[in-house]
């Protein structure tokens, strides 16, 4: 009986130290889920857009606009009210402006995209399938750069969703490729904007609510991790109804109306 109780004893003491060894391992394996879940929530509240693509709508917002003021002026003069005839000659020289701006925008992007798709189809030679979808992407949009200029739109990344803004007069609206009277949805968090090194320096990145307050500003991060001749800004934007985003591009400056979510 001595000798049971004897063995009973050593094998409790062994079967506690076993478990006593378990316990970090278990924590370790706890402990890198949970850092792994917080990393995930980051990258969920990181949203990555490009400079050109932001003023791209802020220049179709403005020719939608422009263009409906075009419309209603023409119909004002042949009704006879000649009053209209020099204002409608302003509206037409801002529509001129505004479509230079586009045209340059465009061929910035096309600029970027064909870097961009020779870093892809390296990437994907090299045996790096990953890419593959990446690289087909931006094939389409190479394509149609060598198309030319359209009026249809040339984004870098997909187009972020659109509702009606505060600002437009007449709400979100559509007049074929172009917008007017829009405001962008963004996600809250921190907002990753990408500057591309060729251009004119981005001096400039506010978060202001419609009156021009500033809620919050942005901050240079140097060069993008895997993008070349990209820059990055960081900027935090809370959830906000109606706000602007107001973007100092050389001697320059726009402002695009943004809903953050």
């Amino acid at each position: 009986m001595r000798i049971m109780n004897y063995l009973l004893t050593i094998a409790l003491v062994l079967m506690v130290g076993s478990c006593s060894k378990e316990r970090p391992a278990e924590n370790d394996d706890l402990a890198a889920v949970d850092f792994k879940s917080r990393i995930d929530q980051e990258k969920e509240k990181t949203q990555e857009v490009f400079e050109l693509d932001l003023h791209q709508y802020q220049v179709l917002g403005q020719l939608a606009t422009l263009e409906r003021q075009k419309r209603e002026l023409e119909e004002q003069i042949e009704g006879g009210d000649e009053k209209q005839i020099p204002v409608l000659e302003t509206v037409m020289v801002k529509i001129n402006i505004n479509t230079d701006f586009l045209k340059a925008i465009h061929e910035s992007s096309c600029d970027y995209l064909r870097t961009e798709q020779r870093r892809l189809d390296k990437l994907v030679r090299e045996g790096k399938k990953e890419h593959k979808s990446e690289l087909e992407e931006v094939n389409k949009k190479v394509k149609q750069c060598d198309e030319g200029y359209t009026q249809t739109p040339l984004y870098i990344y997909p187009p972020l969703p659109r509702v009606s803004g505060e600002g437009g007069g007449g709400g979100c609206f559509d007049t074929g490729p172009e917008m007017g009277g829009c405001k962008h949805i963004l996600n809250e968090g921190k907002l990753l904007i990408n500057t591309l090194d060729s251009q004119e320096e981005v001096r400039r990145v506010q978060l202001q609510t419609m009156q021009g307050e500033v809620i919050s500003e942005g901050n240079p991060l140097g060069k993008h991790s895997t993008l070349e001749g990209v820059s990055q800004i960081g900027i935090e934007i809370t959830a906000l109804e109606n706000g602007v985003l107001e973007i100092v591009k050389g001697n320059s400056k726009y402002r695009s109306e943004v809903e953050i979510r």
